[in-house]
């Protein structure tokens, strides 16, 4: 087939000693490969074009998707390292500073390290979905340190400045329960939760999931109350 045809001229580009077409060749070969999720072999040859090119756009652009791959194949000490090289870089667009402390902050949540994660997750700057998604890791980072005053703010931040984000908006909710039980405060929990249940629309998003997440905490806490 044609990718296949295409794949061969690029490996054998990349496999001379470095040349004038080699950046061209490994970007398309590293962009190919992460496009297709294999991710070990796109961090590969992203590695290796930011070593060799000149072009300081070419190397920005690979630091940025070895960061991603390593991320996405849950290298999560690569994944750290490289996002913290690709912030040292001069000239990144805000877009570049929001994908590194995304990943820093998601790469050190799914370490389960809350207080670094935290940093990071609380400089994102923009109020899109991956924003609301970043705010709601960090009131689950907040939840897990057991500093519930500050998890409720920010559930309520969410709700204010990312309410178009209905699924991010929903999960934090759900999370404010969590918060309301840990502090004894049974009766607000489970109307939080009986909110969601009653408001959470059929057409969004993971709605069964969602759905079940909020009826199956309220259970437990019926459960418990009766006992």
């Amino acid at each position: 087939d044609d990718a296949g045809e295409i794949r061969s001229h690029l490996e054998y580009i990349i496999n001379q000693p470095d040349n004038d077409y080699t950046d061209y060749a490994l970007l398309l070969i590293a962009r190919m490969d992460y496009d297709s999720s294999d991710y070990s072999s796109s961090a590969q040859y992203y590695d290796r074009l930011s070593t060799v090119s000149d072009n300081q756009q070419i190397v920005t652009e690979a630091m940025e998707g070895s960061m991603k791959s390593y991320y996405f194949n849950k290298e999560y000490d690569r994944a750290i390292d490289k996002a913290n090289k690709l912030l040292q870089q001069s000239e990144l667009s805000m877009n570049q500073k929001n994908q590194a402390n995304y990943i820093l902050g998601k790469s050190y949540y799914d370490k389960n390290d809350y207080p670094e994660s935290l940093k990071y997750l609380n400089v994102y700057s923009d109020e899109t979905e991956a924003g609301a998604e970043c705010r709601y890791y960090a009131a689950v980072c907040l939840y897990n340190l057991q500093r519930y005053d500050e998890a409720e703010e920010k559930v309520y931040e969410i709700s204010d400045n990312y309410g178009s984000y209905i699924y991010w908006t929903a999960r934090s909710f759900i999370l404010l329960s969590d918060v309301y039980v840990a502090k004894e405060n049974i009766f607000q929990a489970k109307e939080t939760l009986k909110s969601v249940i009653e408001n959470y629309p059929s057409d969004e998003r993971c709605y069964d999931d969602v759905l079940k997440e909020a009826q199956d905490k309220l259970n437990v806490i019926d459960k418990e109350s009766n006992e």
